[in-house]
């Protein structure tokens, strides 16, 4: 298939972009300049730059982070019209924080919801998937800045360090997929032309900060409890909806318990 993948330099652009063109033929845009990429300012550019007749899929991974509300809201705009009326499928890379109950929590979750929201009320149903993922980490570390609460219990349990977890940490329930899934739930999608909204990962994987220790502990046997302390720093909570049907594929799901069960082994092997 032919793909455009907007936004394929970042974190999880260029994991997707790697991945992807090791089968499909990709193009992919980069905010600045870029061997082989597509110029594309998401808050100032619009998308009329490119044909659909070129593109049987049209992956938008674009960060929010770096635009303006009216910014997000523009390339979501900009994909509807350019997609309206045509057979090109558009998926797009959303997050669980764009839920209705996490929607408000930051300028990040809201742009993610303003984008879906333009999406879903201007294209048809059997057009548009929406992913939503959970927080993406990887075992190179390149998430250490986003996940950096993740990589912290590791590596201190690596090292033997003390822990200070969060004074509400029972309450800091996380659901953290290794990008890793997020190939292989995007490969999925794309092979059997799934559409609709989906929450893109698996709800026996929430778990609290206590519990992600304790996973971890049971890989340094001699580590020393006694290490971990209460801190007075309050962690962020949030909701994570029920996760959808679809992901009960078995293979994804035995991927999942894998790289859970061995993060720790694979953030020690790249330490």
């Amino acid at each position: 298939m032919n793909l455009l993948l907007l936004g394929g330099t970042g974190f999880v652009g260029t994991y997707l972009r790697n991945q992807l063109s090791k089968v499909h033929s990709i193009q992919f845009t980069s905010q600045g300049s870029h061997e082989s990429s597509i110029v594309y300012n998401a808050e100032n550019d619009d998308l009329s730059m490119f044909s659909t007749n070129n593109f049987d899929i049209i992956i938008n991974n674009i960060n929010p982070q770096g635009l303006s509300f009216s910014g997000a809201a523009k390339n979501a705009e900009s994909l509807a019209q350019l997609v309206k009326n045509t057979s090109t499928r558009v998926i797009h890379v959303s997050s669980f924080f764009a839920s209705h109950s996490n929607r408000l929590m930051n300028d990040y979750s809201l742009k993610k919801a303003i984008a879906e929201d333009i999406l879903t009320e201007q294209l048809n149903y059997n057009q548009l998937t929406i992913l939503r993922f959970p927080q993406l980490y990887d075992f190179q570390g390149f998430s250490r800045k986003s996940q950096g609460g993740l990589f912290y219990i590791a590596e201190r349990i690596i090292k033997n360090e003390k822990i200070e977890y969060f004074s509400n940490a029972e309450n800091c329930i996380r659901n953290y997929m290794p990008v890793d899934l997020l190939m292989d739930i995007m490969e999925y999608v794309i092979d059997n032309k799934i559409t609709g909204m989906h929450n893109a990962f698996f709800d026996e994987f929430n778990v609290s900060f206590l519990e992600i220790i304790k996973v971890f502990l049971n890989c340094n046997p001699d580590y020393r409890s006694e290490n971990i302390q209460e801190g007075e720093v309050v962690g962020m909570t949030y909701d994570i909806e029920s996760g959808s049907p679809l992901f009960n594929h078995e293979i994804i799901r035995q991927s999942a318990q894998f790289y859970f069960e061995n993060f720790y082994k694979c953030l020690n092997q790249h330490k």
